[in-house]
């Protein structure tokens, strides 16, 4: 994917569709898809700076009932580091923070390109998006 925030979201609701196979209801995708938007988008923004010439790679599989997403960017490789809690003024933070409460595991990899990998157990009951606290707001 060409680091460009407008294919974000693009790009999660595709993943999704995929997902839907696994029949997972409103709930469990309104969660994968943001999780998904949020990795994406910190790699297009803090990885490759928004840089339109450099890509940012994203692979989905299912394993045992298991989501695992490895998002990888063409950035600097820098210490990217999961806050225990974010600073709400700040400008990042918040987005993997997030991610982490989401998902069962999160790593940051360092080989020739920086990758997060998340694992996430697929919830196939109580999957009303209405029961969903995070929609009230």
């Amino acid at each position: 994917m060409e680091s460009d925030l407008r294919k974000v979201n693009k790009v999660a609701e595709k993943i999704c569709e995929n997902l839907k196979s696994y029949g997972l209801g409103d709930k469990e995708l309104y969660f994968i898809r943001l999780i998904i938007a949020e990795l994406l988008n910190n790699a297009v923004i803090h990885g490759n700076q928004n840089d339109p010439k450099k890509n940012v790679s994203i692979s989905c599989k299912v394993e045992n009932e298991n989501l695992i997403v490895e998002v990888s960017d063409e950035g600097d490789l820098f210490n990217l580091k999961i806050p225990e809690k974010p600073d709400l003024f700040l400008d990042y933070g918040r987005g993997l923070y997030l991610v982490s409460k989401l998902v069962d595991f999160i790593d940051v990899i360092k080989d020739n390109r920086k990758k997060v990998v998340i694992h996430k157990k697929l919830n196939k009951k109580n999957n009303k998006l209405e029961d969903n606290p995070l929609t009230c707001c």
